[in-house]
């Protein structure tokens, strides 16, 4: 499985909302903040399973498939396509769900060359969330300075306890 996403909204926590949970009234860090918050955002989209920008999302799959393709990240907008070994079957799929897509694919595929389903992500993010990504980046941007090989790399333990309430189970 291949999942490529190209951005189309705007980050769930601006630079100025971050300044002011800082603390901080002058610009010399604004592209470090900008930064930490699609850095924090993107961690907390991996542990939570949860589309929290809006993007679109082009899922590859090749080999072994299931008839049907629970599409990763809730709160899906429409189903664009859905391209089988160059052919686009999205006509004859029938999809279901309304948080969590499930494409059914016609007929039954065990080993297909390549599958290619292209969606919208809306970009949904709960007010929890946003008080874990800044607290995160709170400390990421206060502990800046103090780093060493892999310190910095993983969200803190409170981070992930306040977003384990938000994962798409």
């Amino acid at each position: 499985m291949d999942i490529q996403s190209t951005i189309t909204g705007a980050e769930p926590l601006t630079v100025l909302e971050v300044k002011n949970y800082l603390k901080v009234d002058y610009n010399d860090d604004d592209t470090l903040i900008g930064a930490l918050i699609s850095g924090v955002r993107e961690m907390a989209e991996e542990i939570t399973g949860r589309g929290l920008i809006a993007k679109t999302i082009v899922l590859t799959l090749t080999g072994e498939t299931e008839r049907y393709v629970v599409l990763p990240y809730p709160d899906h907008g429409a189903v664009d396509s859905v391209v089988l070994n160059d052919t686009d079957i999205l006509a004859d799929c029938v999809i279901g769900g309304s948080i969590q897509k499930i494409v059914r694919l016609p007929g039954i595929y065990y080993d297909i060359e390549k599958l290619v389903i292209t969606y919208n992500v809306l970009g949904e993010c709960p007010a929890g969330v946003k008080i874990a990504l800044l607290k995160n980046i709170g400390e990421l941007y206060e502990k800046r300075g103090n780093t060493f090989e892999g310190g910095l790399a993983d969200l803190t333990e409170n981070t992930i306890a306040i977003l384990s309430r938000y994962m798409v189970l």
